[in-house]
């Protein structure tokens, strides 16, 4: 799945896309985006199996992130797949 936490709540999604139509399990490589507009306060999602951002966010969600964070913030990445076996690399950031 795909979601927005903070603290590291995972009890407690801020928000939280619905099905995205790739299986995380199987799927070869996904490529995600993940942007703030700061203008609009609005930090959105997309993921896709291509390298090709779909034209439409899995999620969009309104923040004010200079509020949350402050001055300064880190970016964390999680992945999971409960029992199974797998491998989740971060092969680029921009």
């Amino acid at each position: 799945h795909v979601a927005v936490l903070r603290d590291g709540d995972v009890a407690r999604h801020l928000a939280a896309a619905p099905d995205p139509g790739i299986d995380f399990e199987t799927a070869a490589r996904v490529t995600g985006w993940i942007e703030y507009d700061g203008p609009t306060q609005t930090l959105s999602v997309w993921a896709s199996e291509g390298d090709v951002r779909p034209a439409r966010p899995l999620l969009s969600y309104a923040v004010a992130l200079d509020e949350v964070v402050g001055g300064q913030a880190y970016l964390g990445l999680s992945a999971g797949t409960g029992e199974h076996p797998a491998v989740h690399e971060v092969l680029e950031l921009d």
